[in-house]
This record gives C-alpha cells, structure tokens and sequence, in this order.
C-alpha cells in the first residue's frame, strides 16, 4: 500500500509540472494608433468583463495632455501601453530610403523616449500596416520583450485556421495579430473559431482593433456590441483577456 501511495505523489508532482509548463488558453486583444477618446471611452467594457488589452502608440509627439491622462487611467486600469513607432511609416520604404540604423533610431527609438517621459514602462512592440522586418525583429530584441506583426485572412476562413495568430511557446518574442475591425470581414463565427481553438489547445490568439465606435463603424473601426459579443463568449468560457506583457508570466 505504500508503494501506490508513492507513485500517486510521483504521478501527482509530474502532472503538477506539465501543467505548470503550458500556456493558458487566452487572448491578446490589442488596439492601434492614437484613437484614445474613443478607448477611453469603452473603458467601462473593458472593465465589466475585466479584459485587459494592450494599446499600440503611433504618433506620442501629437498627444495633448488630455489624451496622455486617458493613456495614463486605462494603464492603472491594468492595461498595457506600447511602442506603434513616431509616424506610423512604410518599414520597407523607410529602410530602402534611409538605412535601417535610422529607421530603429526615429521611429522606434524616438518613440520609446516620448512615451517614457510620461511615465509608461514600454516593453512591446508593434510593426505598422502589417509590414515588419526579420533584421529589425532580430535588432529589436535588446528593446522589446515582444513584437507583433499582422496578417490578413485572404482566404476568409475561420481564425482557428490561421496558424501564425496563435500562440503555443509562452517564451515567444513575436506573432502576427489578425485585425478584427470591421473592413477585415471576420464575422463573429470566424473569431469564436479562433477562441475555442485557444480553449482545446491551450493556446494563446492574437487579434486587434483600431477605433472603437458605439455604431455606425466603417475602415479601423469596430462596434461596442462587436467587442460586447466576444468579450461576453470568452468569459462564458473561461478565456482571459491578457496583454503582450503577460506572455512570459502566462
């Protein structure tokens, strides 16, 4: 009796360890550019479901000091605020034009000093339009603890197809995100592919957004009801909404 009662302990510790080795299912809900009133404004969504999202700054030179005090409540709401580069340009028409070295010190290095000054610990990163750079990604390990890229679903399928949104090595320092705004034309049924893709395999999906509209939305925009909708199927499921900044604790 006390050799089963051994290997049950053993049995037990080796399941703890595994479990304690894997990814949580979740998602990664991030918004782009510099729509902060319109955040702000959603801000009491993101707390009824208590997701926390990650906003990508582009353009930190033109905020005025109100959009920097609404930046400011939603990261002590716990969410995360990251580096989308100064001006928002072509990485390959800027390095083709300019170099690399100076593609990493205006647009991103520049951007990180700025958004520093205001007190926001800067530690994700996020490429522009969908473009990214595998020596810049390389480079930009030394600045960041993640970068993300985009794709597109040209094919018009379910997000749980679309491999390269999804996260399976919580040591990862980059994935592509799939926009869910609504030009994208991922349907509620495609992303809920997505969320119980996560659910049975543990894994963790990259989405995001740019403006957040109460209705009425058109290009980079998103409706409230559209976040509602998903936010309200993950928690039914029990699926966390966490920021880029979460991946090595997950």
């Amino acid at each position: 009796m006390k050799h089963i009662y051994i290997l049950f302990f053993i049995l037990l510790v080796s399941f703890s360890c595994k479990n304690k080795g894997e990814l949580q299912p979740a998602i990664i809900l991030s918004f782009d550019d510099d729509h902060i009133e319109s955040w702000y404004k959603a801000r009491s969504l993101f707390k009824k479901y208590d997701a926390k999202v990650t906003f990508f700054i582009s353009r930190p030179q033109k905020l005025n000091k109100i959009q920097l005090w609404m930046l400011k409540q939603l990261e002590n709401d716990g969410n995360e605020i990251a580096c989308h580069t100064l001006n928002h340009s072509n990485i390959k028409l800027y390095i083709d034009s300019f170099g690399e070295k100076k593609y990493v010190n205006i647009e991103i290095d520049s951007c990180i000093t700025i958004l520093r000054k205001s007190s926001f610990k800067i530690t994700s990163f996020a490429y522009p339009l969908g473009l990214d750079d595998k020596k810049i990604i390389e480079h930009l390990k030394s600045r960041f603890t993640f970068q993300r890229g985009s794709i597109y679903n040209k094919n018009k399928c379910g997000l749980d197809k679309l491999d390269n949104i999804f996260i399976q090595n919580k040591h990862q320092y980059y994935s592509e995100s799939m926009g869910i705004d609504i030009n994208f034309g991922n349907t509620f049924e495609r992303i809920k592919s997505g969320i119980d893709r996560c659910l049975s395999n543990n894994e963790i999906m990259l989405i995001n957004a740019h403006k957040i509209l109460d209705s009425n939305a058109s290009e980079y925009q998103i409706e409230i009801k559209a976040l509602d909708s998903i936010f309200s199927y993950s928690k039914r499921h029990n699926i966390r909404f966490i920021r880029c900044s979460d991946l090595t604790n997950n």
